[in-house]
């Protein structure tokens, strides 16, 4: 998500032209994801969210909007260093691009009315085996999958 070092520190030398400030950039930068990395686990989330039940609901959004509202300060020098370095179209485009505060608002969103409680999740599999599963939308089965709602949804479907 955030190894983008190398293209930080040479599209912010090719703006400002001082090397001072293009290394802030990649600074900037690697705490942003060690920030990030503090707070929150990818692997973890997407394991409690493929167990996540009615009675652990509360306690899942509980945390993790907690942990979200900590990584959006891991943003703030980031974002500061970023109009230092770009223009505001740049800045907007970079920070639509990695910062997740849509996602995590909508998470969050009314006690976390917006993440529902499904019998068995596939969305491990279907998120780590993506490409197989774009591949299989594309064969004859796409119509009978594009009916599919995730209640519906089997492992078959993203297999």
């Amino acid at each position: 998500m955030f190894q983008f070092d190398v293209v930080f520190e040479t599209l912010c030398m090719a703006h400002t032209n001082d090397s001072s400030e293009a290394r802030r950039m990649v600074e900037a930068n690697q705490a942003l994801q060690t920030c990030v990395n503090v707070h929150h686990d990818p692997q973890n989330f997407t394991t409690a969210l493929d167990s996540l039940t009615t009675e652990n609901h509360k306690a899942f959004i509980s945390y993790n909007c907690e942990q979200f509202e900590e990584i959006k300060k891991c943003y703030i020098p980031f974002t500061h260093q970023l109009t230092l370095c770009f223009n505001e179209r740049d800045v907007s485009m970079i920070k639509t691009l990695i910062m997740l505060t849509e996602e995590f608002a909508y998470i969050c969103e009314n006690g976390g009315a917006n993440i529902i409680t499904v019998h068995q999740s596939n969305y491990s599999y279907c998120a780590g085996n993506l490409k197989d599963v774009l591949h299989d939308c594309s064969t004859p089965g796409w119509d009978d999958l594009r009916n599919k709602t995730i209640d519906t949804m089997t492992k078959q479907d993203c297999r």
